[in-house]
């Protein structure tokens, strides 16, 4: 119960509350082998390099995946400003509703997916962020680059950024053309996204259908039970005050 604040021993809950993913910055880190304390001093080492702003303005979580690699992790950097994460926060606590984990779903929906085969998977965003798309990219079963595309209502535009960057992923060597296409999402998401990636490929996309919010606000709490890191962005004074 150490470092525990009344709000937490009061109440036997986690709320969740998901960022904007317009708001959030995404780095995928390879790291050698070590221990869950040294991995997080590699990766803030290594912060200047990966944020697009001044880490003094930056909140910053980490998630490590499981891999297939003896000698070598896969990280997943997520950074927020700051001040968008304050200000999220603000409004949620405005309508009464006090966010214990601040997370990003789509990551959320990545990790409850798992490993994945090979090629590009498409996360689209919902709701007001319908006009973003998260692209994981796998390579020799790793995750290779993760990116926030946002797309206009036309599909140009979209497929135009996905065949950029397979080209990109080519050429620094860690993609082989020609790419498998996965759409992953929530089956309205889905529908409302494929016929903008139509004719992106020769072979039919593969469409799979991902946990709705609630299933992967569970997925999130039992990754936090297990003391398994979610990329949480809650501020650390505001996690150990309990306020």
């Amino acid at each position: 119960l150490v470092g525990k604040g009344w709000r937490h021993l009061a109440k036997q809950r986690i709320n969740i509350a998901w960022l904007p993913p317009g708001q959030a910055y995404l780095r995928v880190v390879q790291l050698p082998a070590a221990d869950d304390a040294e991995l997080m001093a590699m990766l803030e080492f290594q912060l200047e390099k990966l944020s697009p702003i001044p880490a003094a303005q930056l909140l910053w979580s980490s998630v490590v995946l499981p891999g297939t690699r003896e000698n070598a992790r896969t990280a997943v950097v997520v950074m927020t400003p700051r001040e968008a994460a304050d200000r999220h926060l603000a409004e949620l606590e405005a309508r009464g509703y006090q966010a214990d984990s601040l997370e990003l779903a789509s990551l959320a929906a990545l990790l409850a997916d798992g490993m994945k085969v090979d090629g590009a998977w498409l996360y689209p965003g919902a709701g007001a962020e319908s006009d973003l798309c998260l692209v994981a990219w796998w390579s020799d079963g790793v995750l290779r680059n993760l990116q926030l595309i946002r797309h206009g209502v036309a599909g140009d535009s979209l497929k135009a950024q996905l065949l950029n960057n397979a080209w990109a992923g080519e050429i620094e060597g860690w993609l082989s053309l020609p790419v498998k296409w996965h759409l992953a999402g929530e089956a309205r998401q889905a529908e409302a996204l494929l016929p903008a990636l139509q004719g992106l490929s020769e072979e039919p996309i593969e469409v799979h259908q991902t946990p709705a919010r609630r299933d992967l606000a569970a997925f999130t709490v039992g990754r936090t039970l297990r003391g398994a890191p979610s990329g949480n962005l809650v501020p650390a004074e505001l996690v150990a005050s309990g306020s």
